[in-house]
């Protein structure tokens, strides 16, 4: 069998959708004839935990936790927030806290994690020597895996394949691209180089391979895309156990509500409040659901608009419930923020609301990834916030809730998802990975 060394610093137990992938691939490569050996992360680097996910990884699947320069996140419980006075209980500790977060942000190069790449070194050396590894596949972000793999594909002259969930030129933070430009140039000098070594690079959308071959011309000939997808066994044994003659109508969110995707979600709440006030007998039948943190700010629109009847937050659902409350929400909501590479976001949460076959309203750009999908295969509506007025929108969503809870908006294509198969996406993979053997 031949084997291959997948760098990733997140992967189960560490939950969330950003796992989903990697999980995915290494669950049905076995299938294709590969072997994978996992470099990754001590968990207790990061917060949430979903130790179900660790039941769908092959029995001969070698994973390899290191540590990192990195604090723990049950370190950092000494910062505690008082949410009572808008401020942390102990001024100094604030004070580091603010120096810390501004080191991470405008200093610390690729990301927050390159001090996992003395460790992620150290024992993916070994692990090549030790088990005859044929290629190297990075995921990102973060980024440092990326460097990682480079620095180990050099030595080992092992083929390197790279695989973009998100992108790393253009998504490095706004204020550096204003004006950290000596974050930004030795940002995309790293990348050029990293991308120059890559025997195959992966990317998750069309928009998002056009924009690295735009910026990367010499990329284009060794690049494919392998979008995200959901895997059908994973809604096995979930019923849909909402019932139908209650009229209730739950819009649900799945995930986690960044400060990126605050000032969206804060506008679909005015949005839903309006309609509230349109509707007032129909206040207590519309229930919005958020699933996972939400923003201090969010919390405060909510408070403003007297929306605490109507909004539910569970602050994180595992993997397997998460699709539970997908199956049983009548509306699935799909924030797309408002960054300027926001039409490339093709999401694995995007491809679970298509499994879960539910109704999506998708506040993003029209013409981006996802918003060409879900009008493609007629599974909701966009709503562009960047065109529409808010009285459009308001419109627009209203009347598409009136559908929903009419049972007059009809899900009936369902040929296209094969293709979204996580079975399906990771053979594509299985003969990516033998294609770079052949060419390195």
């Amino acid at each position: 069998m031949k084997k291959v060394l997948i760098i990733s610093n997140i992967f189960p137990p560490i939950g969330g959708t950003g796992v989903q992938r990697n999980l995915k691939f290494v669950k049905y490569l076995p299938q294709f004839g590969w072997q994978s050996f996992v470099l990754t992360i001590k968990s207790s680097y990061l917060l949430l935990k979903d130790e179900n996910l660790l039941k769908e990884i092959p029995k001969k699947t070698k994973i390899y936790r290191t540590n990192c320069l990195k604090p723990k996140q049950k370190n950092l419980s000494w910062i505690k927030f008082d949410t009572a006075k808008g401020k942390n209980n102990n001024y100094f500790k604030n004070i580091l806290n603010l120096i810390l977060k501004f080191i991470e942000k405008e200093i610390v190069i690729p990301d927050i994690w390159i001090g996992w790449l003395p460790f992620a070194l150290f024992t993916g050396n070994k692990v090549i020597k030790q088990n005859k590894i044929d290629v190297i596949f990075c995921s990102g972000p973060s980024f440092t895996s990326f460097i990682v793999g480079y620095i180990l594909s050099k030595r080992s002259k092992l083929p390197l394949v790279l695989d973009y969930r998100d992108g790393w030129f253009f998504n490095t933070d706004e204020f550096a691209l204003k004006y950290n430009t000596v974050k930004s140039f030795i940002n995309i000098q790293i990348e050029k180089t990293v991308t120059k070594r890559a025997s195959q690079v992966i990317f998750v959308s069309d928009e998002m391979l056009k924009k690295y071959c735009d910026k990367f011309k010499f990329i284009a000939d060794k690049s494919i895309v392998i979008t995200n997808g959901f895997d059908h066994k994973d809604f096995l044994n979930i019923s849909d156990s909402k019932k139908k003659d209650d009229n209730k109508i739950t819009i649900s969110y799945v995930g986690s509500c960044d400060k990126n995707r605050e000032p969206i979600a804060s506008m679909f709440l005015e949005i839903i409040k309006n309609i509230l006030d349109k509707k007032r007998e129909s206040t207590s039948n519309l229930k919005v659901m958020f699933t996972g943190a939400l923003p201090q700010k969010l919390e405060e629109v909510i408070k403003r608009n007297n929306l605490q009847n109507n909004v539910q937050k569970i602050s994180f659902a595992p993997h397997r419930e998460a699709l539970t409350l997908m199956k049983n929400s009548d509306i699935l909501l799909l924030l797309i923020d408002s960054s300027p590479n926001n039409k490339v976001i093709f999401s694995g949460k995007l491809f679970e609301y298509f499994g879960a076959k539910k109704p999506i309203i998708c506040l993003g750009p029209k013409d981006g990834a996802a918003g060409k999908a879900i009008k493609k295969y007629q599974r909701g509506i966009i709503i562009d916030y960047e065109t529409e007025k808010k009285e459009e929108m308001t419109q627009k969503i209203s009347s598409f809730i009136d559908q929903v809870s009419n049972d007059k908006f009809k899900i009936n294509n369902d040929k296209f998802l094969k293709k979204y198969e996580r079975e399906e996406l990771t053979r594509q993979l299985s003969a990516l990975l033998d294609r770079s053997m052949i060419k390195n």
